[in-house]
């Protein structure tokens, strides 16, 4: 509903590309996890009623179009940003080059794929140039996140409630009985980001 929003236009279309690159990303991971023997997920491309939600699986080719005419229409916004490197957690271009290359690799269109992975770094985005500095949280947005899940801390301790309730879970832990984020990770890898 954001075309009938009391906005301005710029940002209505900037809205409308960073939700179809976000549509375009979680309907990339679906085709991939449920997608088999050409018959993708269902593809709803309109908000319906949930009591309208009763398709069945789409073909696969259909699924990795739509993914693809998203990506590319977030491309083609002249109101999408190139990167968001020290930004406030929104996409720009440079994921959706990313996230379409990737799209690409995986329907076997190699050339496109290269000349998207290679727009990504016209987006601004590069290596970080300190691979141990990477994961300290002063270096959170830096010009090698293109599209990454923020750590925010609670006041529980836990980060986000998405880290918090999506990570994995372990049961039977040497130190609990099992628990949200109980990963239980050696020495010697906590030495190496040290």
């Amino acid at each position: 509903h954001i075309p009938g929003a009391p906005m301005n236009d710029a940002k209505k279309s900037r809205l409308v590309a960073e939700c179809k690159v976000l549509r375009g990303f979680f309907y990339m991971r679906l085709n991939e996890l449920f997608g088999r023997e050409g018959l993708g997920v269902p593809l709803y491309t309109e908000p319906i009623d949930p009591s309208q939600a009763t398709k069945g699986q789409s073909p696969e080719a259909d699924v990795w179009a739509q993914v693809i005419q998203d990506l590319t229409d977030a491309i083609n916004e002249p109101n999408l940003p190139n990167n968001q490197i020290q930004g406030e957690g929104r996409v720009g271009k440079g994921a959706a080059y990313a996230l379409r290359g990737r799209a690409y690799l995986i329907t076997k269109q190699y050339e496109k794929a290269v000349a998207d992975f290679a727009k990504v770094g016209e987006m601004g985005y590069k290596l970080f140039s300190n691979y141990k500095q990477l994961f300290k949280v002063a270096n959170e947005r830096c010009e090698e996140m293109i599209m990454s899940v923020q750590y925010i801390e609670e006041p529980d301790g836990y980060g986000s409630r998405l880290q918090k309730y999506c990570a994995a879970w372990s049961q039977g832990a040497k130190d609990a009985a099992g628990c949200w984020t109980d990963l239980q990770v050696t020495p010697a890898i906590v030495n190496l980001y040290e």
